[in-house]
């Protein structure tokens, strides 16, 4: 065994043995008396993750158990922010399964019991990684989703870093893919608002399946202008999208997993490059899997979010 597999091995046996010794409503009645009358609500949030890749469970957790935790949160970690605390919790439930109409009884189970613990630890907000707060609203299962507004926010402030880490002009065109879902509506609605409140007009193009073959007419009108592609789709639609990328195409990927090394390799033959917004600063114990290291997701974060606070990673 090398030694990157006895950390892993080292990592998923401590998870296991703190969900057997800790993930007790006991021990967070605890937690949550602690923080109410000892550290003064330094407990934020709690925020639960799950795994896009079924390689993302067996790195915090052996298979078995990730089984056995397929509709029950089980701590993984907490992050830092600005001096309070976010707890993270998991699932091993993956995206097709929380995506299936037969799963929606589970799914209100699982937010409920994410509910409880807010309560219980005194926390002030929950949220949710990926595509969970689209398909919560979707399904009624949750009508207020606190992800909307911050990963707008976040994601907005990411391009506004990636035009002056590249150098480009303040009006650089953006073409968002994904601008009809649960993220996209909202951050062009906030584009346009933002807009309104200063003398800046940028040219701003929604692209989504239906209006897919849109993209050649799009680039056409903006000529040889450097243009910034948004992607907030679902995983692994980037894949439709590549055949379209030229030297002066800027891919900024908001999407739960960043591109996968095939992607990143189609991509670098066209001539593009590829930025991944990995998030807000922060600290994260232990830290998230791939693209996502050193920072706090967009979805999880409670600051503020200002320009200096994003990360965002070039990948190519």
């Amino acid at each position: 065994m090398n030694k990157r597999d006895l950390q892993k091995n080292i990592k998923r046996s401590l998870i296991v043995i703190v969900d057997f010794l800790f993930n007790h409503r006991l021990f967070f009645s605890f937690i949550g008396f602690v923080n109410k009358h000892f550290l003064n609500n330094k407990i934020k949030s709690v925020f639960l993750v799950y795994p896009a890749k079924r390689r993302y469970v067996t790195d915090f957790t052996f298979d078995w158990f990730g089984k056995k935790m397929k509709w029950t949160p089980f701590m993984i970690g907490f992050f830092v922010q600005k001096g309070k605390v976010g707890i993270i919790f998991s699932v091993s439930a993956e995206e097709k399964e929380l995506l299936d109409d037969s799963n929606i009884a589970n799914l209100k189970i699982l937010v409920k019991k994410l509910e409880e613990m807010r309560i219980i630890l005194g926390a002030e907000m929950k949220s949710f990684a990926g595509i969970l707060p689209g398909i919560l609203a979707k399904k009624g299962i949750s009508k207020v989703v606190r992800e909307n507004d911050p990963t707008i926010t976040a994601v907005f402030r990411a391009v506004e870093a990636l035009g002056k880490k590249e150098g480009l002009s303040n009006n650089f065109p953006l073409i968002v893919l994904g601008g009809k879902g649960f993220v996209g509506k909202g951050l062009l609605s906030f584009f346009e608002k933002q807009e309104n409140k200063s003398s800046l007009k940028r040219d701003i193009f929604s692209i989504d399946i239906d209006n897919f073959n849109k993209v050649p007419e799009v680039l056409k009108s903006i000529g040889d202008k450097t243009v910034v592609f948004l992607n907030i789709t679902k995983k692994r639609a980037l894949n439709e999208y590549i055949h379209f990328f030229n030297s002066k195409t800027i891919i900024l990927n908001e999407v739960y997993p960043e591109p996968s090394i095939d992607e990143l390799n189609k991509i670098k033959q066209r001539g593009a490059s590829c930025y991944h917004i990995v998030g807000l600063k922060g600290r994260v114990y232990p830290s998230l899997p791939g693209a996502y290291r050193q920072g706090v997701p967009c979805c999880a974060s409670f600051v503020s979010c200002q320009e200096d606070d994003i990360l965002i990673k070039k990948l190519i």
